[in-house]
């Protein structure tokens, strides 16, 4: 049985959504602050890789035609999936979960950092 937290909610939902907040916290900043630095351009672009790439072979298999403005949209809705997952597998109760949600993380951060870079220097 997961035990309610102060706020009223299981521990594990508490993770995910504190997972979404910190990713969407750190993608506004890089996304406010990309016009200083070539390198946080580089960086939203990385943290945004997996929504474009869902986005784009939905455009490509699918044939769906998505405004730009709802595909921008879409692409941030499906790149916080992954940050939230993590973020409940660390919050758990249990200490093995959460030990395998913290190598998960550091697994897709790096893979996050080196796929992406890879594929805007491919595209450059």
């Amino acid at each position: 049985m997961v035990e309610p937290n102060r706020l009223g909610l299981p521990r594990p939902l508490v993770g995910a959504l504190i997972g979404i907040l910190v990713f969407l916290l750190i993608f506004a900043a890089l996304k406010l602050l990309q016009g200083n630095s070539i390198i946080l351009f580089f960086l939203a672009l990385d943290l945004e890789m997996f929504g474009r790439l869902i986005v784009s072979a939905l455009g490509t298999f699918a044939k769906i035609e998505l405004p730009e403005n709802v595909s921008n949209i879409l692409s941030i809705l499906i790149s916080v999936i992954p940050p939230g997952i993590l973020g409940w597998m660390i919050g758990s109760n249990r200490r093995s979960m959460r030990i395998a949600g913290i190598i998960s993380l550091v697994i897709y951060l790096l893979l996050t950092l080196i796929v992406g870079t890879l594929l805007i220097f491919m595209a450059i």
